[in-house]
């Protein structure tokens, strides 16, 4: 055992006033709903972490959608409150299974697709992360097997969302019909740790559109008005593709928000695309994305369409050993867009960032008239500026063969 585990109450582990509304809760359903970055998530992550290590012959459940967004997120954070809270060393996992135990309190990281084996088991605590993802059904199911065994602690199912739409039936069907619920509500306010260059990017969605803005600044229930893409699906993995299809890179810089680097295979012929996040990280350096590409073993002889507004940047990366990056092409964001829609899309299930963007990315409003404007809004697009720079720049390559720097006039 460990000789002085961190504690949260002397400060040794540093949490927001939303992990105390849900440790103090009695009630059975825990509806966090906030605005983005409001800690919601992590507060969740943190008060599980503290049952786990204080808590004896528990069973917690921690479920996402699809199990490449659960390992992106979820099983990520868990990991490392586990660390922060010392408990790392003296945990026995099984990775094929995304099982963990400790002192008797046995953990399961699943998703929908892993039904099969949720059903048949009870559990005392489960986080459903991202629920507006989820279906009616999948809360009624899930609620049905908060059954096993307690003593003193009431079990509970946590729930974390940003109020997307205020007719999904989180708001229709379980806060406003169901009794034995809190809903904690929480903003970017709530959250001390933010930076002042996030707050600001929060802030100033209220000149881009008010929708945005009330549902990720204030944590408002909202819709989120007309969405850019609708021509794109899901698909678990790029198939074998013809060799003439042309395959190339898209890269969006970032520092205090995400770099982003996808891969698309472009069939001019019959307008397909076929896409795959590489990375998506904040805080990356170029140094530190040469470093992740490499890792990633991203092909040289592929070019790279890039952020034209960061120069140095891309000369730094040809430096290290990609020189086919080129600067995008720089045109109006819409008439990218509308090259983009020319195309139906298909994203391979591990894409988690790429698929999240491509669900909330819409156009702006008019702040007067409400109406939608031909601009898209300004947040977490990072996935789509990198996919457009591809679409656009992918046009122009010939094919494979001609070694990707001949164009079509």
């Amino acid at each position: 055992m460990p000789k002085k585990l961190p504690n949260i109450i002397n400060n040794e582990i540093q949490v927001t006033s939303i992990y105390y509304k849900n440790l103090y809760s009695d009630k059975m359903v825990l509806c966090n709903v906030g605005s983005a970055r409001s800690s919601k998530s992590y507060s969740i992550a943190q008060l599980l972490a503290t049952k786990f290590r204080n808590e004896r012959k528990k069973k917690f459940l921690i479920i996402r959608k699809t199990l490449p967004a659960l390992k992106l997120s979820c099983l990520m954070v868990m990991e490392e409150q586990f660390d922060k809270f010392g408990l790392y060393p003296y945990l026995k996992w099984d990775r094929n299974m995304l099982n963990v135990t400790y002192e008797g309190n046995f953990m399961h990281f699943g998703s929908v697709d892993d039904y099969k084996k949720i059903q048949s088991t009870e559990w005392n605590y489960i986080w459903m992360e991202e629920t507006m993802e989820f279906e009616y059904m999948d809360y009624m199911i899930l609620k049905t097997r908060l059954s096993a065994p307690t003593v003193k602690e009431r079990n509970q199912l946590f729930m974390s969302l940003n109020p997307e739409d205020v007719n999904h039936w989180i708001k229709e069907k379980v806060i406003d019909i169901e009794k034995d619920i809190e809903v904690i509500h929480s903003t970017y306010r709530d959250n001390p740790f933010l930076t002042n260059e996030y707050v600001n990017i929060l802030e100033g969605l209220i000149n881009q559109d008010l929708d945005f803005y009330g549902i990720y600044a204030e944590g408002e229930w909202g819709n989120k008005g007309d969405k850019v893409y609708t021509n794109w699906d899901i698909i678990d993995k790029i198939p074998d593709l013809p060799k003439d299809i042309v395959k190339v890179y898209g890269l969006d810089f970032g520092y205090n928000v995400e770099t982003a680097l996808v891969e698309l295979h472009i069939d001019k012929k019959n307008r397909e695309i076929w896409e795959r996040q590489l990375i998506y990280q904040t805080g990356l350096t170029s140094t530190d994305l040469i470093r992740k590409m490499d890792e990633i073993n991203c092909d040289k002889n592929i070019i790279i369409f890039a952020d034209s507004a960061r120069p140095d940047s891309i000369k730094e990366i040809s430096n290290g050993g990609y020189k086919k990056i080129k600067p995008a092409q720089k045109i109006h964001v819409k008439d990218g867009i509308d090259i983009v829609k020319g195309f139906r899309t298909h994203i391979t299930v591990d894409s988690v960032n790429i698929i999240e963007e491509k669900r909330r990315y819409s156009w702006k409003k008019d702040l007067r008239t409400n109406k939608p404007l031909d601009e898209p809004v300004k947040f977490k697009d990072h996935a789509q500026d990198a996919e457009r720079y591809a679409v656009i720049g992918g046009l122009k390559v010939r094919n494979v063969k001609d070694t990707f720097f001949k164009w079509i006039k």
